[in-house]
């Protein structure tokens, strides 16, 4: 019995040394992920208003909801065109009980604004022909479960969506190469963005 009674905390004390010794690593490698800076070189703020903008040089302004292909609502997301005047700012909200916004983080992304017949500007990803896209509004049944996210491109970041049921799989976006400046899922030619904080901001109008 001594021995059995022995044997067994040793079990669980080389279990618990193994346990605390892999949370330890997880932590210290999350410690070492740098988070998503904006414009000005700050932490993207969990929770904090943003303007998701092309990073220069591309043309074109950030995204705002529109009226697209006969629906009744502006609950498309698109990008605004050049000179528009108008984008709108967006709530960026880390899933995580963290203070930063981390790449690769599983995100809401929000309109600060929402027009008056629609319930939510909660940016959903629907099954869409000839690829999903990206809508505000209630979900239905052709929702894609998941999350959006942001991964480091090149020499700034890109958007991303996490389809739950695919772990382990992202799916790079993009506008549309079908015309409407409508953001889709688009693995070949992913948009170039950047993050501008609402405290630079302030200036710009939004709808």
């Amino acid at each position: 019995m001594p021995m059995k009674t022995t044997s067994l905390a040793f079990f669980f004390l080389a279990f618990a040394f193994a346990l605390t010794t892999a949370l330890g690593r997880s932590i210290a490698g999350a410690g070492d992920v740098e988070p998503v800076l904006d414009t000005d070189g700050n932490p993207v703020i969990n929770g904090g208003l943003y303007r998701i903008l092309p990073a220069p040089p591309a043309n074109g302004g950030g995204f705002i909801p529109l009226t697209l292909d006969g629906e009744t609502c502006p609950i498309s997301v698109v990008q605004a065109s050049p000179g528009l005047g108008f984008t709108m700012f967006i709530q960026v909200a880390s899933n995580k009980l963290v203070d930063y916004v981390y790449p690769t983080d599983s995100v809401d992304i929000i309109f600060s604004g929402r027009p008056v017949c629609t319930d939510s500007a909660k940016w959903i990803l629907k099954f869409f022909s000839p690829v999903p896209a990206v809508f505000i509004g209630e979900e239905d049944d052709r929702t894609v479960a998941g999350h959006f996210g942001f991964e480091k491109y090149e020499d700034a970041y890109k958007l991303v969506f996490f389809p739950e049921r695919l772990p382990g799989i992202t799916w790079s976006l993009g506008i549309s190469p079908f015309g409407n400046n409508r953001l889709v899922a688009n693995e070949e030619n992913p948009i170039k963005i950047v993050l501008q904080s609402f405290n630079r901001g302030k200036s710009a109008s939004t709808i």
